[in-house]
């Protein structure tokens, strides 16, 4: 908790059925762990927003203009100097039928948000110029009827850095395009495009709307590749065909695409794909 500085309301704001509150602060230790910290009735003395105000119709936004303990899947960590848009979102979701790909559908409300040259990578990255643009971290937290999930995203816009302390490459989209953006700007057409697709998915009970499943495809990294995957009940080899309503990827292995619950995905050329076949 050391690394957090003050954070501050920046604006509240009604959005259609969604009222937004946004709290910034210069530096964060991790907005992701800050929420969840919220959550669990620890930050109270940071946030001037007490959970019990937290409605089905309220979005809590935390933004900060770095982190020293940015956060990736797993025990990941992710770097987050100054020029980067770094936020994560507290909110309620209804019980639904099925639980919707969260992840991949933020990625793509980020996409959209930034150039229409952005990639998807299945399951949760943004990709520009074959480059990784940032990642998304989802957290949820189980109840009924509702229940609470943190949404999280790192984007690397206007940082100059070109590698981490620990001197992996980093790209930003500033260090790709020669050009800034104003993060202000920025997150407020993601908020946009969040509200959008996240409502067609509960509208839906779920299941991705044809326009969320073709904007998904078209993005999609992995869509036309040949892939090697883990899935729930083994694992499955041949070309991917994308995203299905249900939010299951689709490999066509000889026939028909089936649906498969993929918990890994990597694409394979035909050396790599020969390597990885044999010990199956």
């Amino acid at each position: 908790m050391d690394n957090h500085r003050p954070i501050t309301p920046w604006w509240s704001v009604p959005s259609g059925a969604i009222t937004r509150h946004v709290f910034h602060a210069s530096t964060l230790c991790s907005s992701h762990t800050l929420a969840q910290y919220w959550i669990e009735g620890k930050t109270i003395s940071l946030i001037p927003f007490s959970i019990e105000k937290l409605r089905p119709d309220t979005w809590i936004w935390l933004r900060a203009n770095q982190q020293t303990e940015g956060r990736g899947q797993g025990e990941n960590t992710f770097f987050c100097p100054p020029g980067g848009l770094y936020a994560s979102l507290i909110c309620f979701w209804p019980h639904l039928p099925i639980v919707p790909p969260l992840a991949l559908v933020t990625a793509l409300s980020i996409a959209e948000s930034v150039s229409e040259q952005c990639q998807l990578k299945w399951v949760n990255d943004v990709f520009l110029a074959g480059n990784k643009l940032g990642g998304i971290l989802i957290d949820r937290h189980w109840n009924i009827p509702l229940h609470l999930c943190i949404i999280s995203f790192g984007l690397n816009i206007n940082t100059g850095h070109t590698h981490t302390p620990q001197q992996r490459t980093i790209s930003s989209w500033m260090n790709t395009t020669g050009f800034s953006l104003d993060l202000t700007d920025l997150l407020f057409r993601i908020q946009n495009q969040l509200q959008k697709r996240y409502g067609a998915i509960i509208q839906n009970g779920g299941w991705l709307d044809p326009n969320t499943c073709n904007a998904i495809n078209r993005r999609l990294g992995e869509y036309g590749q040949e892939v090697l995957c883990t899935t729930a009940s083994g694992s499955a080899q041949g070309i991917c065909h994308g995203i299905a309503p249900s939010g299951r990827l689709m490999i066509c292995s000889e026939n028909e695409p089936e649906e498969h619950d993929v918990l890994t995905l990597c694409i394979l050329k035909r050396k790599e794909y020969n390597d990885a076949v044999k010990p199956l």
